[in-house]
């Protein structure tokens, strides 16, 4: 019988998100041959599930949306029955989608100019503002900053044009935007 010397397997590479929806996160990584892989998975500082598995993907389900969660995998072996693990781990912060903004106002006040108001998105960092003139292309004419806002006015419009809105909520996460699905569209003649 020959038994196998411990070498420790090297770190997880190619380690990225395969999917994002609001609820769920997948993953993906390059798989190598007899290795199996810890995954901790992190709730901001809290871990909520470890598991080990032996492909090179996986999903997880039921998160909170615009939520930070970071995974924590580890190239692991077995040898002789103990578990021989990747000298270092490798991680990946990121966050589930937000939910899809809803516009619920577009209203023109004045002679130039249309408030908007929508519904606040649970854990959204801010939102992103579309408008089309006519059969125009939808151009982003605002980016709100803040999740707490529910409101904006758009100056300098024309009285005799058609607008439409439509916007989407992110979360910020490691300095990247993840976006939300685009919301419904509101047209004002």
């Amino acid at each position: 019988i020959t038994t196998l010397s411990p070498t420790k397997p090297g770190r997880v590479t190619g380690l990225k998100i395969a999917e994002r929806t609001t609820n769920s996160l997948s993953y993906s990584w390059k798989n190598v041959p007899g290795v199996n892989y810890r995954l901790i998975f992190y709730k901001g500082s809290n871990a909520v599930s470890t598991i080990n598995v032996t492909g090179n993907a996986y999903t997880y389900k039921n998160l909170k949306s615009a939520t930070a969660y970071t995974l924590q995998i580890t190239p692991y072996r077995i040898v002789n029955n103990k578990n021989v693990y990747a000298a270092s781990a490798d991680t990946v912060r990121t966050a589930t989608s937000p939910a899809k903004a809803k516009l619920s106002k577009a209203k023109r006040s004045g002679s130039s100019k249309i408030k908007l108001s929508w519904k606040k998105v649970t854990g959204a960092s801010g939102y992103e503002i579309f408008m089309k003139t006519g059969s125009g292309k939808y151009k982003k004419i605002k980016t709100i900053g803040k999740g707490k806002t529910v409101s904006f006015t758009k100056t300098k419009l024309s009285r005799k044009k058609s607008y439409s809105f439509k916007m989407r909520a992110y979360v910020t996460v490691a300095g990247k935007k993840i976006y939300g699905a685009d919301s419904n569209v509101k047209k004002v003649k």
